[in-house]
């Protein structure tokens, strides 16, 4: 499921994963939502820090472990028999 790939994506990155926190949910258009059991939603937030100095500064060297992160969930999600329907009311 999509949680599981994203759990498997980004663990082990400073500060570690987190669920619903420090918000929870995902946007999915309301004609979809509750109805349509092929569309899945997932929110992904990054830590500033992980990727650029802060306040606002230039991007460092963990960009490129972020952005990989990233591309890995990617392709993982778009293997049509690796995810399945997560429903969650």
């Amino acid at each position: 499921d999509l949680r599981t790939a994203a759990f498997d994506a980004f663990d082990g990155l400073p500060g570690g994963v987190g669920e619903n926190a420090p918000f929870g949910g995902t946007y999915v258009p309301l004609k979809h939502f509750g109805r349509t059991l092929n569309v899945w939603s997932i929110m992904i937030e990054v830590r500033r820090d992980l990727y650029q100095e802060e306040p606002g500064g230039s991007i460092h060297g963990g960009f490129e472990e972020v952005t990989d992160r990233l591309g890995g969930f990617l392709s993982a999600t778009t293997d049509p028999g690796r995810i399945g329907p997560v429903i969650r009311r």
